[in-house]
This record gives C-alpha cells, sequence and structure tokens, in this order.
C-alpha cells in the first residue's frame, strides 16, 4: 500500500496543479471541487486520504461502495460520498441516505427509481456522452434537454449539473473539445430549463476530467475534476 507520506505529496501536488489551472482561467481555486476515486483501493488508504483533508470521494460500483461505506461509517469518517459510475436501476435503492452526489444519471428509469426509493433530495448531474461512444454509457447531446426538463421535474433528484467522461486520448489536450462542448451545452440546456420556466439557481456544477486531463478541463470551466490514479496510483 501507498505510504501516508507519498499519498499526503500526491496530494499536495494534484492540489497545486489544481491551483496553477484555476489560475491560468482567472478562477479562484475555490470554484473546483476535487473529488478523490477511491475505486479499487483498501480502506486504510481511503481513510490516509481523509485524514489529509480529502473530504469528497468518488466510487464507481455499488457492491464496492456498500462495503467501503460501511468500514469507513466505523472508523467514525462521514465524508461526502460521490458514486460516479454506471447506475443499474435494481442498485439504486443501495445508495439511498448514503451519497451525496450521482454523476451518471443517464435514464428515465434510473430517474424514477431515485424518485422512488430516495428518503431525501440527492445532488444529481446528467452524463454526457460526448463523444456519442456506443459503448459508453450517458445520453446522447440531442436528447439532453428533454432529459433535463423531466429530471428537473422531480422531487428526489435535485439537478445540479452535467458530467462526461470524454473519448480516451494519448494526448490530453486532445480532450479539450469535448470539455469545451460539456460547456456549451450545459449553458444550452440552462437557457432551454430557463425559458420554461425552470430554477436553475442551483444548476451549477460540471463534472469533468481525470487524472489525465483534469487541468484542460479546468480550464475549460471545470467545476468538479474526478481524480485516482494521480493520488492513489495506478489501480490494484
Amino acid at each position: 500500500m501507498m505510504s501516508e507520506q507519498d499519498l499526503n505529496k500526491n496530494l499536495s501536488v494534484v492540489r497545486s496543479r489544481i491551483n496553477a489551472a484555476c489560475q491560468r482561467s482567472g478562477r479562484p481555486p475555490n470554484t473546483v471541487r476535487l473529488v478523490g476515486v477511491t475505486k479499487t483501493k483498501p480502506v486504510d488508504m481511503v481513510i490516509q486520504a481523509i485524514n489529509a483533508d480529502l473530504t469528497d470521494l468518488g466510487e464507481n460500483y455499488v457492491q464496492e461502495f456498500q462495503a467501503k461505506y460501511e468500514q469507513v461509517a466505523a472508523a467514525g469518517y462521514r465524508p461526502t460520498w460521490h458514486f460516479i459510475g454506471q447506475l443499474q436501476t435494481k442498485k439504486v435503492k443501495y445508495l439511498n441516505n448514503r451519497v451525496q452526489w450521482i454523476h451518471s444519471l443517464d435514464r428515465e428509469r434510473v430517474l424514477n427509481e431515485i424518485e422512488r426509493r430516495f428518503e431525501r433530495p440527492v445532488n444529481c448531474l446528467i452524463e454526457v456522452n460526448i463523444g456519442e461512444e456506443p459503448e459508453k454509457g450517458g445520453i446522447a447531446p440531442g436528447d439532453l434537454n428533454e432529459f433535463a426538463l423531466a429530471a428537473a421535474a422531480r422531487s428526489k433528484c435535485v439537478l445540479r449539473g452535467l458530467m462526461c467522461v470524454p473519448p480516451a486520448v494519448d494526448d490530453p489536450e486532445d480532450a479539450r473539445p469535448f470539455f469545451r462542448d460539456l460547456t456549451r451545452l450545459f449553458r444550452e440546456m440552462k437557457a432551454f430549463l430557463e425559458a420554461r420556466d425552470v430554477d436553475t439557481s442551483l444548476v451549477t456544477e460540471l463534472s469533468m476530467g481525470m487524472s489525465h486531463d483534469f487541468e484542460q478541463a479546468i480550464e475549460e470551466g471545470a467545476t468538479m475534476v474526478r481524480v485516482g490514479t494521480a493520488i492513489f496510483g495506478a489501480r490494484l
């Protein structure tokens, strides 16, 4: 397992890179939330990160999240949990009262299940298949506005913004056009909702950018970056 010293060093480097990207784009550093992606990482490492003031944690798989949530809670920690992976309808119930954010809303069936299963409202981001890749989840860009309207009408889903996972590229600069597209879609979605008298005061978030390309994402408007490898090392 990575030493506490190395993990703290990695976190410091990532935070410095976030601050530098914010400066380059004329934004205060506190406008970007760092979500540490802890999938496949042991609970001891997760707790080390929490002790290093990483308060937002992201998980991809419901079963792994359940076990990790219980162990972290039993140790007395209450981080802000983000579910960032593809969400099956039958597993929505296991996130009730446990996650504060869902980043991967992309189907009306999941939206309806959140409405049925959740006891209190949860922050939701719509995942957009920004590269229109058939093997990936996310709603098609052309279907976004109507789906956002449906999400905004629900009481348990608090629509907060958009998320994307762009196509894999070797050069992080090649991801920039996809981040730019999501920012444009975000603006268009807000205008569409406002024209229909929807309150968009809470629709403020763009979750985009990972270890490989989070600086480019910030420069294109990201308010959340999902960083795993750059903090915790390669997947186990």
